[in-house]
């Protein structure tokens, strides 16, 4: 008896490596038809089985290029960005003239913090295809993430220009002008953004921390409102908000806001530090120092 043989994974591997060789020489179209199956599991979400359907298309046909680009982006999907980048290296190997084989390990790239890199590729995505919309975007906002922020814009731009309902670009163009200190422009954009998507919930908190910065309180507890109305999990929403009302010396809506922030992330030290001060500003010194040092255990570079 050989059982224990037979059954052994290594064997098994070697069987199905066999049929699977007599299924293309008897079906030369087996990868298609794996990879097709493949396509249509990714399409509903189920990225581990579509993975190993591309696995099973590239056992039979080594250069199917379409296969390897499929499968990196379900490896993407899954957060194996080392894999993505495998697969997508693999495709533009045997394939150079896809657009968005570049663009996939762009974004892969990025996602692992290799910028530079990312950059390089969204050039490549966009030589090749120069109306590449998301590829713009993806490039605008590696610059942004570099601190690059007038080759953010322009990518930006770029990214508006090819298509001026794009509200994402138009928010990331927004917070742009604004870490460049240009807050008329961030509120334009900002303002834009909200008109194209009503439900935009961070592009109402850019606008509202704008107007803060321009003194606009009334304007920017608005839109905080708006902000928390949206997304009411915004913890940063609540502290940014309970900044205004503090600045505007109404410590009993400011600590309200910071306690719903505490609530959501009960280790957020800024929002610890900021009830603090109101809690002292309002008289309550013994709440407020006990705030602001539990605050500095949570992060120690916090200054008097």
């Amino acid at each position: 008896m050989h059982s224990g043989y037979l059954s052994s994974p290594l064997r098994i591997k070697r069987i199905l490596a066999t049929v699977l060789r007599k299924a293309l020489v008897a079906n030369p179209n087996a990868a298609l038809t794996f990879y097709n199956r493949g396509f249509a599991l990714a399409a509903r979400g189920e990225f581990d089985r579509a993975v190993e359907d591309y696995d099973r298309a590239i056992g039979l046909n080594s250069t199917f290029s379409q296969a390897f680009l499929n499968r990196g982006f379900a490896h993407a999907a899954r957060e194996n960005f080392d894999h993505a980048i495998a697969d997508y290296d693999q495709a533009i190997r045997l394939n150079p003239d896809v657009a968005i084989a570049f663009y996939n390990r762009g974004v892969a790239r990025a996602r692992t913090g290799d910028l530079v890199r990312a950059i390089q590729d969204y050039d490549e995505a966009i030589h090749l295809d120069p109306d590449y919309v998301w590829a713009y975007y993806r490039r605008g906002e590696a610059y942004a993430n570099e601190h690059d922020f007038a080759r953010a814009i322009s990518d930006y731009d770029q990214t508006i220009r090819l298509d001026p309902t794009n509200a994402k670009a138009l928010n990331d163009r927004g917070f742009a002008y604004a870490s460049r200190g240009d807050f008329l422009a961030a509120i334009r954009d900002y303002s834009q953004a909200i008109q194209l998507d009503h439900k935009y919930a961070n592009a109402f908190y850019n606008r509202g921390s704008a107007f803060t910065e321009q003194h606009q309180f009334e304007r920017a507890i608005a839109d905080y409102d708006e902000t928390v109305r949206l997304a009411p999990d915004f913890a940063q929403a609540f502290v940014n908000r309970g900044f205004v009302y503090a600045t505007k010396g109404e410590y009993d809506r400011a600590i309200e806001d910071f306690n719903r922030a505490i609530t959501l992330v009960p280790n957020s030290a800024n929002a610890l530090l900021n009830r603090g001060i109101a809690k002292l500003r309002k008289g309550d010194n013994l709440g407020g120092r006990a705030d602001i040092a539990q605050a500095k255990l949570m992060k120690p570079d916090i200054r008097d």
